[in-house]
């Protein structure tokens, strides 16, 4: 059972460890997957990711400043997580 986000110290890397296990294999088998069922699942983890961010840092409270945070932190590391792989936008609602 993976962690919460609360339990890693306040790293980036740390939270990238607890990334389910599910998505990491998922994204890994052999046979054909359907990712458009993977997608609500892979955005509520990006939602919990942003949720996360905004609490952690004073600055990034606001949405706008958020959301550019995000865009930057993505474009400079895509596969910091496994499911930036398929998926690298936040939802609007979180």
């Amino acid at each position: 059972m993976p962690r919460p986000l609360s339990c890693c110290n306040g790293s980036a890397s740390a939270a990238a460890d607890t990334t389910p296990g599910v998505v990491r294999q998922t994204h890994r088998t052999p046979f054909p997957t359907k990712k458009p069922t993977l997608y609500p699942l892979l955005e509520r983890i990006n939602a919990y990711l942003m949720r996360w961010i905004r609490k952690k840092y004073a600055r990034l409270r606001g949405r706008k400043k958020a959301q550019d945070a995000w865009n930057q932190a993505v474009a400079r590391r895509p596969r910091f997580f496994a499911h930036w792989a398929w998926i690298t936008y936040a939802p609007k609602v979180w």
